[in-house]
């Protein structure tokens, strides 16, 4: 839980491949597209129609996913192309398109 408060501190940005911010601002609260919410959502609760306590539950195992991909990286600028398979799935649940890079500012 330490981790998660040192997180919803820490900025991110996002940049396409030309440098232009796609996004700025707290880890947990970057946008997550709506389809996944519930695809999650059913994965984990049954649940296709997911009321505030299953949607938030599903936000929050998606921004620890997130979390967990940044952490014990030396280089905070991430570029997306770098990540392996399974890595670059977590950052097409983010709703926005284009993304390049995502940096971690602590």
């Amino acid at each position: 839980m330490r981790l998660a408060k040192q997180y919803k501190k820490s900025m991110i940005t996002m940049t396409d491949a030309y440098d232009h911010i796609l996004y700025e601002g707290k880890l947990f609260d970057i946008p997550m597209k709506e389809n996944i919410i519930i695809e999650k959502s059913i994965a984990f609760f049954s649940d296709p129609e997911p009321c505030f306590i299953h949607r938030n539950a599903v936000l929050s195992r998606l921004y620890i996913e997130m979390m967990e991909l940044f952490l014990g990286r030396e280089d905070k600028k991430i570029e997306i192309k770098s990540l392996k398979k399974e890595e670059q799935v977590i950052v097409e649940y983010i709703a926005i398109e284009g993304i390049a890079f995502i940096q971690v500012v602590e």
